[in-house]
């Protein structure tokens, strides 16, 4: 985890799953692209937090699935 720092600012897009909800499986709970936040989950893990807590607190809410015009 010491590394996801390092690792967002040279990806060019960083999907982070989280894996320790009660064998739920696995779930997004943050998305980076070219090192900017652009989507995170509403409940983020103590880890997430530890990781990118400045980062998700600048964030605001999270962001809503976008609507296609149709």
């Amino acid at each position: 985890m010491k590394s996801l720092p390092e690792a967002r600012k040279h990806a060019d897009d960083l999907l982070v799953y989280d894996n320790t909800p009660n064998g739920k499986g696995h779930r997004l709970v943050a998305r980076f692209i070219a090192g900017e936040l652009v989507k995170k989950t509403h409940t983020p893990p103590n880890w997430l937090n530890d990781v990118f807590g400045r980062e998700l607190r600048n964030a605001g809410k999270p962001e809503e699935k976008s609507r296609r015009g149709r």
